[in-house]
C-alpha cells in the first residue's frame, strides 16, 4: 500500500511516495503536471536514479569493493526511504545501506532527498548523499521526472516543443541495447533552438544532450503551458517516451532526466545536489512548470572532493561492451 505524504503552498501541491522518495503529483490550479504511472506505458512518475543512471551491461560490473549487481537506474527507487522531516511545506526523506543492499552495491552510504516548496510555485528538491563507509563511494545520481503531453484536452503530443535559451546544435549517443553508444552521434538540433516533438523521436529508445545552453530546456505546448528544466551543475540531460501501449496508442508523457556524471565520495564526506519545480501559468512558449536542478553544497556539509568512478561509466555507455574494473584510485586499471 502507497504511504503518501502531500505538501502545499500558494498554489503548488505536491506529493511523495515513500517508496523510492518518489514525486507523485505536481498539482498547480486543478492541472496535474506530472504523469500519474499508467502501467499501460510506464508504471513510474518520477524515480531517484541511485548509485547508476542507465544500466550497467547485463546488470554487472566489479569495483573496488566487490560485485555490483543491478538493474536499471540502481536501487534506489526499489525501497521504501523513511520520512525522517515533515513541515508542511517540506518532507525529508532517508534512505541507507542495510545488508541487502550492499549484495546488489558494496558500499555504506546514506541518501537524502528533501522536496521543499519554495514561494508559492517552486518545489525544491535536494538530492543528498553521504558515504558512511570506510571506502570511496563511487556512485551517479539523477532525477528522471516524467511529464503529460498533452497536458489539456484537445491538445496533442506533436503540438509540443522543446525549446533553448538560444540557438546550438546538440548531438546524442546512439542507444545499444539500453546502453549509450558514444562512438555512435547522430545531430538532434542543429543550429536552432527548438525540436519539435514526435513519437518518432523515440523509436530507438531516448536521447541525451550535453552542453546544452545554460542547462536550461523547456517542453511547452501551444496554449503557452508546459515545463522547463534547469540543470545547473548536472552534466546531461536525457529526454525520453516510452513505446505505443499493447492496444497501439502512443505514450501521452515525455520525461526530462536530469543526470550526474560519476562520482566519488570520500570517506564521512557528503556530496548534495538540488533541483526546483516551479508552476504557474505563463504566456504562449514559456513554460508553466519549472524543474530546475544544479549541484550545490550546503552550508553544514563539508566540501566532497569528486572523481569518475569507471565502472558506472557504464550508465553512459563510455566503455564499450566489456565488464570493467574500478581499481583503488576510481580508475580503470
Amino acid at each position: 500500500m502507497a504511504d503518501i505524504t502531500t505538501i502545499t503552498q500558494g498554489g503548488l501541491e505536491a506529493s511523495v511516495d515513500a517508496r523510492g522518495a518518489q514525486l507523485r503529483s505536481l498539482r498547480l490550479g486543478g492541472v496535474e503536471y506530472l504523469w500519474q504511472a499508467d502501467e499501460r506505458w510506464w508504471p513510474r512518475s518520477a524515480p531517484i536514479l541511485f548509485p547508476i543512471v542507465g544500466k550497467i551491461r547485463n546488470g554487472f560490473a566489479t569495483c573496488s569493493a566487490g560485485e555490483c549487481h543491478m538493474g536499471r537506474h540502481g536501487i534506489a527507487r526499489n525501497y521504501d526511504h523513511e520520512l525522517i522531516e515533515n513541515t508542511g511545506s517540506s518532507l525529508t526523506y532517508r534512505f541507507e545501506s542495510t545488508a541487502e543492499t550492499r549484495e546488489a552495491y558494496p558500499y555504506d552510504f546514506r541518501l537524502e532527498m528533501t522536496y521543499a516548496i519554495e514561494g508559492d510555485t517552486t518545489l525544491a528538491q535536494t538530492f543528498a548523499v553521504t558515504n558512511t563507509g570506510d571506502v570511496d563511494l563511487p556512485f551517479c545520481l539523477g532525477g528522471h521526472p516524467a511529464f503529460n503531453v498533452p497536458l489539456r484536452e484537445g491538445e496533442a503530443f506533436e503540438d509540443y516543443t522543446l525549446w533553448f535559451s538560444r540557438a546550438w546544435t546538440g548531438t546524442s549517443p546512439t542507444a545499444d541495447d539500453g546502453i549509450e553508444n558514444y562512438g555512435r552521434m547522430r545531430t538532434m538540433i542543429d543550429g536552432t533552438n527548438r525540436l519539435p516533438l514526435t513519437h518518432d523521436l523515440f523509436a530507438n529508445d531516448s536521447f541525451t544532450l550535453e552542453g546544452v545552453p545554460d542547462s536550461t530546456i523547456s517542453m511547452v505546448g501551444p496554449t503557452g503551458h508546459g515545463v522547463r528544466v534547469d540543470f545547473e551543475g548536472f552534466d546531461h540531460i536525457g529526454v525520453w517516451s516510452a513505446g505505443p501501449s499493447a492496444e497501439g496508442t502512443p505514450a501521452p508523457f515525455v520525461a526530462l532526466e536530469h543526470g550526474a556524471a560519476p562520482r566519488r565520495a570520500r570517506t564521512r564526506t557528503t556530496c548534495s545536489s538540488t533541483s526546483r519545480t516551479s508552476s504557474s501559468p505563463c504566456p504562449a512558449r514559456r513554460c508553466a512548470v519549472r524543474l530546475a536542478s544544479r549541484c550545490c553544497r550546503r552550508a553544514r556539509i563539508a566540501p566532497v572532493a569528486l572523481a569518475f568512478a569507471g565502472a558506472f561509466l557504464h550508465a553512459r555507455g563510455r566503455f564499450g561492451k566489456q565488464n570493467r574494473t574500478i581499481n583503488d584510485e576510481g580508475r580503470h586499471p
